[in-house]
């Protein structure tokens, strides 16, 4: 006898997350280039009124690079989340289907 495992409701499920990380990717991205045009917008404003350009340039340099990888470092946090919940309802839907007597929820490690 073989048992059929459904995954269409976990299929589907993914499909939004997908198109919702899609959707955060883009506003990141719009987001990002709209605070970078105001960062350099204001460290041209900043050179010409500071004495001290080295201390004016590291400091936005330093935050243009340091900016960006806040927007991706949450991004790949995102998508191990929605890896990790696909995962763990799949796990659920074979424990359930198949009846097995230990559930994803009592494995740690």
């Amino acid at each position: 006898m073989q048992t059929e495992i459904h995954l269409d409701e976990i299929g589907y499920k993914l499909e939004i997350e997908v198109k919702y990380f899609r959707d955060y990717l883009m506003f990141n991205d719009k987001e990002l280039d709209k605070r970078q045009s105001i960062y350099k917008k204001q460290f041209l404003e900043d050179l010409l009124e500071f004495p001290r350009k080295d201390i004016i340039e590291y400091l936005f340099k330093d935050d243009l690079t340091k900016f960006p990888s806040y927007f991706y470092h949450s991004s790949l946090i995102m998508v191990f989340t929605i890896f990790e919940t696909t995962l763990k309802e799949v796990c659920e839907e074979v424990t359930k289907t198949l009846l097995l007597p230990v559930s994803v929820d009592e494995l740690f490690g």
